[in-house]
């Protein structure tokens, strides 16, 4: 079964020519179907409809390709042993800008004083003043 679906998935089988081994190796046409919709997902080519871009890359390169095509310019982070493909992603990215603390505090505040600074007073988040939630955690920089 496995040499199937390699075959089929490698386009050397047809859809029907794929079902017909597969009924052929005691398998029931509509089993044969559940295992062949899957596959066929899986093989057909993704084309992003309009308004959609496909890209590819690593896991950073794929959350700094979003943050970009969300208008960020900013991004505000407190670095770890996690975060090395997003800082290599970033690093190579010269719309954003990063900007790094060592502790979570501080770059809660510098996200803050960016937004009460440089956005405008009609955009800017309204939290109660006992909050714990930062001004700038939903902001689109």
């Amino acid at each position: 079964m496995r040499q199937l679906v390699a075959r089929f998935l490698n386009q050397g089988l047809s859809r029907r020519e794929f079902i017909r081994d597969l009924t052929a190796l005691g398998f029931t046409a509509s089993a044969a179907a559940s295992i062949l919709e899957p596959l066929e997902a899986i093989a057909a080519p993704a084309v992003p409809s309009s308004g959609e871009t496909l890209i590819t890359g690593t896991g950073g390169e794929l959350l700094i390709a979003q943050a970009r095509a969300a208008g960020v310019e900013y991004l505000f982070t407190n670095p770890g042993s996690l975060e090395a493909g997003f800082f290599d992603a970033v690093v190579d990215d010269p719309q954003i800008n990063l900007i790094e603390s060592l502790h979570e505090g501080l770059v809660i505040s510098m996200a803050s004083r960016l937004s009460s600074t440089f956005m405008p007073r009609w955009a800017r988040r309204k939290w109660p003043a006992n909050s714990s939630m930062p001004a700038a955690m939903d902001l689109p920089w």
